[in-house]
């Protein structure tokens, strides 16, 4: 897998936790997870994401701001693609 760029690590530095103190209010046993997700090396599950969120008190697009830039290019793309054009009206 390609290193995701998040800002995973500042978050919980401007929040003031450790990786320790994280993975403690998440049930992860193994503080290096923390580690590796603040390095891009893995992602969060959905649900820890959602947890990450709710410590550190931000909206998810902030802590992956990249990869929601790209999913957001990408949808409005596709969706420009497939959306129907409207039909102009002619009127007399």
């Amino acid at each position: 897998m390609k290193n995701t760029p998040n800002k995973l690590r500042s978050m919980r530095l401007i929040s003031g936790y450790s990786e320790k103190q994280v993975a403690a209010y998440l049930g992860i046993k193994n503080q290096e997870i923390i580690t590796r997700w603040e390095k891009g090396e893995s992602m969060p599950s959905t649900i820890k994401l959602l947890m990450l969120c709710s410590l550190y008190k931000v909206l998810l697009p902030h802590m992956y701001p990249d990869l929601y830039k790209k999913i957001n290019a990408e949808l409005n793309a596709k969706m420009k693609k497939t959306t129907p054009q409207k039909k102009r009206v002619k009127t007399a």
